[in-house]
Formats: structure tokens, sequence, C-alpha cells
């Protein structure tokens, strides 16, 4: 029996080591509230919005934080983990991706979506889902 009971604890153990950690970072999500919300003249829906959005700003579903959304993908195609405590580089890679076509050529750009107090991601609801296939 305390063999069993071994071989549990070790499985348990390995099972919960293995695990990815989350991708996810605050301080990229706190540098977009800084950059889009905290300057004046900013639609207190749009604020709202952002403030519930929290992670999926950037991420599409909860099941597996390397699952981005549009707006994510962009984003971090000009960051690696080392920039996540690096304030300029964050707000640096914001103002290049507000630039970036949403969704291919001739698209609006992520800033022209972020001014007219939308998601840049698209509607929290979608990227709440989880990604097809995933």
């Amino acid at each position: 029996m305390h063999s069993i009971k071994l071989s549990f604890l070790t499985v348990l153990v390995l099972a919960v080591a293995a695990q990815q950690p989350a991708m996810a970072h605050p301080e990229y999500q706190r540098e977009f509230q800084n950059v889009y919300t905290k300057k004046p003249g900013v639609e207190k829906d749009f604020k709202n919005l952002v403030r519930s959005a929290k992670c999926y700003i950037c991420h599409q579903g909860k099941e597996d934080r390397k699952n981005y959304n549009c707006y994510g993908k962009a984003l971090t195609a000009h960051l690696v983990e080392a920039d996540k405590k690096n304030k300029k580089k964050i707000a640096k890679a914001l103002e290049t991706v507000a630039a970036e076509p949403s969704n291919g050529e001739g698209s609006p750009t992520f800033g022209d979506l972020i001014a007219k107090g939308e998601l840049p991601g698209g509607p929290l609801e979608e990227s709440k889902k989880e990604p097809a296939g995933g």
C-alpha cells in the first residue's frame, strides 16, 4: 500500500512540475492601460472595457496562455521574455503595433480600432473563446 501512495505522489509531483508556466505578462497589460487609458479624453466605457478584458487584450481563450489573438501575435513579435520589465520597450512595441493592420492589408490598424474604443484583438467575447482546433 505504501508503494502505491508513493507512486501516486510521484506521478502527481511530476505532472505539476511538467506544466508550462503561464506566458501572460501583467506588465504588458499595465503598459497597455498606461498608454491607452490614462490620457485625458479617453472614454470611460473604453477604460472599463480594457479593465475587464485583462489578459484577453492579447490572449485567445484561457486553456493555454501561449494562444494569442491577432493583437497578441503582433505584439509578441516585437517583444521577448526579457522585455517584460522594460516599460520603454513595451511602450515602443505598443506604438509600433498600433500602426500595423489588424487583419491583413487594407484592414484598420490596431491603433484605429483602439481609437474607436474597441479592443485591438477583437470583441471580448470572441477572445474568451478557445481557438479553433485547440
